[in-house]
């Protein structure tokens, strides 16, 4: 069970709620850089691996993924402090996804 926290003061809120608009507009710009990165035959191939690899993401998600690492093959979830259980995690590459 997690701490108790207080609630942030005004202050607190508001440096939160900036620090989160920059962290947007940087993912913001990142993906119309790599939209624009994908110009000839073999970008558009590779970026298609990459979201074949991860079918169920979205398209923001994987150029996320793409610019990070193209070789990724699995991402790291929430949970990614928490001990697998019962899986080999010795061979993966991973990367992680940004929400805002």
């Amino acid at each position: 069970m997690g701490r108790y926290t207080p609630p942030a003061s005004p202050t607190e809120a508001a440096e939160r709620e900036a620090a989160r608009t920059a962290r947007l507009e940087q993912l913001h710009a990142s993906l119309t850089e790599q939209v624009g990165a994908i110009r000839n035959g073999q970008d558009w191939q590779r970026w298609l691996q990459v979201a074949a690899t991860f079918p169920s993401y979205s398209l923001n998600n994987v150029l996320l993924i793409a610019a990070q690492r193209p070789d990724a093959t699995a991402v790291a979830g929430s949970g990614r402090g928490r001990p697998s259980v019962g899986r080999s995690t010795r061979a993966l590459k991973a990367s992680r996804s940004w929400r805002p």
